[in-house]
C-alpha cells in the first residue's frame, strides 16, 4: 500500500447543515448554505485540523472503499488519491474511469477541479506497461 499517513491523535466526523458557504476538500467545489456536508476534525502531527466534504464526494469515497477495500485515503485529497492510483503501474481500469467521471460531474456542478482523463492516458502510454496490456483501454 502506498499510504504512510499518520493516524490522528483525535478524530471526529459528523454530518452538518451549512450555515455559510464552504469549499469541499475533495472536489474543491462549493458547499451551499443549507446543504448537508461531512465535517471532519482531528489532531494530526499535534496540530488541530478540520475538513469539509460535500455529500457527493462522501458518496464517491464510499464507493471506492467498497470496491477497493482501500482504508487509507487522505482527508483532503480524493483527486490526489485517484491520480496516485492511476500512477501505480498504469492501474487505470473501468472502475477508475467511473470514479473519475463521478468526481468530474460533481466538480463541474460545484465549480471545482476536474481530472482530465486524456492526461492520465498520456501518462500511462509513457509507462513501461501500456494501458492496453493492463486492460485499461
Amino acid at each position: 500500500m502506498w499510504c504512510d499517513l499518520e493516524s490522528p491523535a483525535a478524530y471526529r466526523e459528523i454530518v452538518r447543515k451549512a450555515r455559510k458557504p464552504h469549499k469541499c476538500g475533495d472536489c474543491k467545489g462549493q458547499i451551499q448554505i443549507g446543504e448537508r456536508y461531512t465535517y471532519i476534525s482531528g489532531i494530526w502531527d499535534g496540530k488541530p485540523t478540520s475538513y469539509h466534504r460535500c455529500q457527493d464526494c462522501t458518496h464517491i469515497r464510499c464507493e471506492i472503499v467498497k470496491e477497493t477495500e482501500e482504508e487509507c485515503m487522505p482527508m483532503n485529497g480524493l483527486v490526489g488519491w485517484l491520480l496516485e492510483y492511476a500512477d501505480g503501474v498504469c492501474r487505470v481500469d473501468s472502475s477508475w474511469f467511473r470514479w473519475v467521471g463521478m468526481l468530474n460531474a460533481v466538480a463541474l456542478i460545484r465549480g471545482g477541479r476536474q481530472i482530465y482523463t486524456a492526461e492520465i492516458r498520456e501518462r500511462c502510454l509513457k509507462e513501461s506497461t501500456p494501458c492496453s496490456e493492463a486492460g485499461a483501454l
